[in-house]
């Protein structure tokens, strides 16, 4: 890497810090562009040379999550049950994260720029595989659709999110304790019926 693209990447990593550091302790509304570029230390001229905006900004902190969800399901997929594994990574990875970033930056996502994972990113590509080696392992049921199951799985996700983002208050709604139960009720729609009670635990982490 040549020094002018070390330094491009340095000021990239300056502006993302800065953003989530800010998202994550004020009201999205409250945060402009200068207010990043101030904390960041750089120019708004080099903000705009590598976003468009705000929300841009937003969109390419969850791009650079997206690896490390793909990591964490890639690690899950190591050891079964994997349906235990499905319902851990809603909760304890993409619920927790959730919760950190905190309900007015997931209202800002979800309400205002509508905002989704699509289907090419590592998040859903690493559920796919998940999914799959649920199915092969017998743990749910041979005919299943890999994508359909994917996809409802995240749109009880999303309706979870929705109820907390409406919530008048957010400490009294836990949205990762909320997950945990709302994916594996999704999931026994989908398990073999012998195995229902030993492949999705009702116990507390």
């Amino acid at each position: 890497m040549g020094k002018q693209q070390e330094k491009a990447a340095a000021a990239k990593r300056k502006l993302l810090a800065a953003a989530a550091e800010l998202f994550g302790t004020n009201e999205i509304a409250k945060v402009g562009v200068r207010e990043i570029c101030a904390h960041a230390g750089v120019t708004t001229g080099t903000f705009y040379h590598y976003y468009s905006g705000k929300d841009h900004i937003i969109d390419c902190l969850y791009q650079k999550r997206d690896a490390a969800f793909g990591l964490s399901l890639k690690q899950l997929s190591e050891n079964p049950p994997y349906v235990e594994g499905i319902v851990s990574f809603f909760a304890d990875n993409l619920a927790r994260t959730v919760k950190e970033d905190g309900i007015d930056f997931t209202r800002h996502r979800l309400f205002t720029m509508r905002k989704r994972s699509r289907g090419d990113m590592e998040l859903y590509i690493g559920m796919d595989a998940l999914v799959e080696l649920a199915v092969k392992n017998g743990e749910l049921a041979k005919e299943l659709d890999v994508k359909k199951v994917r996809d409802y799985l995240f749109l009880v996700f999303r309706g979870v999110l929705y109820e907390w983002c409406i919530s008048a208050d957010e400490d009294r709604f836990d949205v990762q304790a909320a997950m945990r139960p709302a994916i594996a009720c999704a999931l026994r729609a989908f398990t073999c019926c012998e195995r229902t009670e030993t492949v999705i635990p009702e116990r507390e982490r």
